[in-house]
């Protein structure tokens, strides 16, 4: 199995590198190009785009992450249901790393990690 990981571009020139990468590594054929997800949905915006390029514009089998780390139950919801609605079949959903800056709604309780 072969697969790539992108991070979402950051910036125009990024962008641009980033559909040249993209193409080049898609000759390879491979079974998924996937995308990562910033720390509390620090990128959760750049992390979609990048997802609707490679799978609605390029037609290549994408997955999308999901870090849950600082997103209430309803972000989540609602990330989930949007990457549904673009036509993701696959989303690897994972606790993710602590943001670097605070967050500023506390989560609840159920999404929190457990300390021993």
């Amino acid at each position: 199995m072969i697969s790539f990981e992108f991070f979402p571009p950051r910036d125009e020139k990024a962008a641009g590198t980033f559909d040249t990468v993209v193409d080049t590594l898609a000759q390879l054929a491979p079974d998924y190009m996937s995308i990562t997800f910033g720390a509390g949905g620090s990128t959760r915006e750049g992390s979609y785009q990048a997802v609707n390029k490679l799978l609605v514009e390029k037609k290549i089998p994408t997955v999308a992450y999901l870090a849950g780390f600082g997103l209430a139950p309803d972000e989540i919801r609602r990330e989930l249901d949007r990457y549904r609605e673009l036509g993701v079949e696959t989303v690897f959903v994972i606790r993710g790393d602590k943001p670097r800056t605070p967050i500023l709604n506390p989560i609840p309780k159920v999404f929190r990690t457990r300390r021993k």
